[in-house]
């Protein structure tokens, strides 16, 4: 799984809350983190050393309401699929 984080829109608190989800729904998928702001940066982490998802409905869907819809993508194999 991948979630992007506009570091120009979300606040502390809800990257607080963001980890709770990851905490309370630990699992065997991998996890990664896009950080981005704009016209600065934008890096990838992995964060499957430290945590591991279980991709259900409702945690992608409570990790989309946190990050945003567009910004939480499921990925195989740690690769993003082409559109």
């Amino acid at each position: 799984m991948l979630v992007t984080l506009d570091l120009d829109r979300i606040d502390s608190a809800r990257i607080g809350e963001l980890i709770e989800v990851v905490r309370n729904n630990r699992g065997s998928s991998a996890l990664s983190f896009r950080l981005r702001r704009a016209n600065e940066f934008e890096v990838e982490m992995s964060a499957s050393g430290y945590f591991s998802i279980k991709p259900s409905p409702e945690v992608v869907a409570r990790l989309q309401q946190l990050a945003g819809e567009k910004n939480v993508r499921l990925v195989r194999n740690d690769v993003e699929p082409e559109i």
